[in-house]
């Protein structure tokens, strides 16, 4: 494949995004990561006058009554969405004090704004898939892109689009799983990826199985409505035990193993959980784990197994099984 390379200036890729002729996020385009620091900071190099990693763009659609064609932009959302929200002062340009507003500038910097060369390597006429491939390998030995986000260039389909719906469920908002970081790095949909591929299955290692699951069920997910039933099960168990906010219920490896055996117990050996009883039950199991963590020492092996798991390799599949045998045992006791 033969790349054109070209310089525009700012102002035409502004005019672009107004005119639509530019879509600075396909939908296989991970989420906007970068953090009002890292926007100032860019925007700091651009007025500075110095270089920046080129962009790519790609031919889309074109309307064939005016003769306007689209742009896909592959690489370089991050950097074209900052160039935008700088010249319309949007957040955080609106009362950041570290770069100068882009209408407090004199008419000759507006100018060299609006002047500088960006550099563009246009993909030329290029198949959507081959686009989605294209993206994935620019990004296959970047630090840049966890595997969620790498992932999402190539996997758009039903299993995704389960996880990405069922992780902004209020739920978890609620209970506040995610921080904004993990959001905004997919993180979430990777965590809800990998319960359900769990829920489907059994522990595996780390996330080692999410691919296949997001590959075998791309095309259809017809286990989807089902496997949302279930997760409103735990949701509503987990709601009844009232666990306290700072509980251990809520960190991410304790929560993946409880919602797990909580799912294997009510939803997949269709037992009654006696929802007093097993909150107690736990709550006090999470408060020894949290003495013991603190220096108390415990008589109690299932804390010392349930501790010692929980110390390093969290997400390997053997530490899962661990917590998750001990935690089966207290539900079903």
């Amino acid at each position: 494949m033969k790349t054109a390379p070209e310089s525009r200036k700012v102002a035409a890729i502004l005019r672009s995004l107004r005119d639509g002729t530019l879509q600075p996020q396909p939908e296989f385009q991970r989420r906007a990561v970068w953090t009002n620091k890292d926007k100032i900071a860019f925007i700091q190099t651009l007025l500075m006058g110095y270089p920046f990693p080129e962009i790519y763009v790609a031919s889309g659609d074109v309307n064939t009554k005016t003769g306007d064609a689209v742009e896909l932009l592959v690489d370089g959302q991050q950097r074209v969405r900052t160039i935008d929200e700088y010249f319309r002062a949007a957040p955080p340009f609106a009362r950041s004090a570290a770069v100068p507003r882009y209408s407090a500038l004199g008419e000759d910097e507006k100018r060299e704004f609006l002047n500088y060369d960006v550099s563009v390597r246009n993909l030329g006429i290029v198949e959507l898939e081959q686009i989605r491939v294209i993206f994935q390998r620019m990004n296959a030995t970047s630090y840049d892109l966890n595997e969620m986000e790498r992932h999402n260039a190539v996997y758009l389909g039903a299993y995704k689009q389960f996880s990405e719906r069922l992780a902004q469920h209020d739920f978890f908002i609620e209970h506040r799983i995610f921080s904004a970081a993990d959001i905004r790095r997919m993180k979430d949909v990777s965590f809800v990826a990998s319960l359900t591929s769990t829920m489907m299955s059994d522990y595996f290692h780390r996330d080692e199985q999410i691919e296949e699951y997001l590959e075998r069920y791309n095309e259809e997910f017809p286990e989807s409505g089902e496997l949302e039933s279930r997760y409103y099960v735990v949701f509503s168990l987990m709601n009844e035990m009232g666990f306290d906010p700072r509980s251990r219920a809520w960190k991410k490896a304790d929560f993946y193993t409880l919602f797990v055996e909580l799912d294997r117990v009510a939803n997949r050996q269709g037992k009654r959980i006696d929802v007093p009883t097993v909150a107690a039950r736990l709550k006090g199991f999470f408060e020894e784990i949290d003495r013991l963590r603190e220096g108390d020492p415990t008589p109690d092996e299932a804390v010392g197994d349930y501790f010692r798991a929980t110390l390093q390799s969290t997400n390997d599949r053997g530490a899962r099984h661990i917590r998750g045998e001990i935690l089966r045992d207290l539900i079903t006791r």
